[in-house]
This record gives structure tokens, sequence and C-alpha cells, in this order.
């Protein structure tokens, strides 16, 4: 399953990088990408969530055969199957 989670605010551990705005795609059970909004990808997403400029600083990916995914964000963390998790009402 593809995801695209955009308009969020995203905190990385790594060195000498604050807070920044923009997305994070899941491409099957591996993040993909983390960084600055894209303007056009070539990826067919299966969803498409806005984090609403919530701040998302923990992602975790379970290997097959779960596909689990856990995003913390600054209001909730949300976890479960990666293909039926639901963010858009919460997040």
């Amino acid at each position: 399953m593809n995801i695209r989670i955009y308009n969020a605010r995203i905190l990385t551990m790594e060195e000498g990088r604050s807070l920044f705005e923009g997305e994070l795609h899941v491409k099957g059970n591996r993040i993909a990408y983390v960084g600055p909004a894209l303007l056009e990808t070539e990826t067919a997403w299966d969803r498409e969530i806005d984090a609403e400029g919530n701040v998302i600083f923990q992602v975790e990916l379970t290997a097959e055969p779960n596909n689990q995914i856990v995003i913390r964000t600054n209001k909730e963390v949300y976890a479960g199957p990666i293909d039926f998790i639901s963010f858009n009402e919460n997040i």
C-alpha cells in the first residue's frame, strides 16, 4: 500500500535539522521519502492523508507479514494495520 501524508510538520533525528513542513511517503512496508512537499510524483497513492499541520515525530513500520504502522504526532498515537488505519478525522 502506498500512503502519502502531507501538510505535516516533521521532526527527524537528523543532526542539524530542525522542525520543517513537508510530507512523508510510505511505499509497501518502508518509508520511501521524508522531506519538503513535492509538487508531483509518479506514484499512484492508495491513500493521501492531510496531517493538518500536526507534528509527526516518529514513524515505525513492521516487516511482513504484519504490515503494522505506528505514527506519533503531537496530538495522538496511531497504530494498526497499514491497510486499515484511519487518520483523516483524528490527526
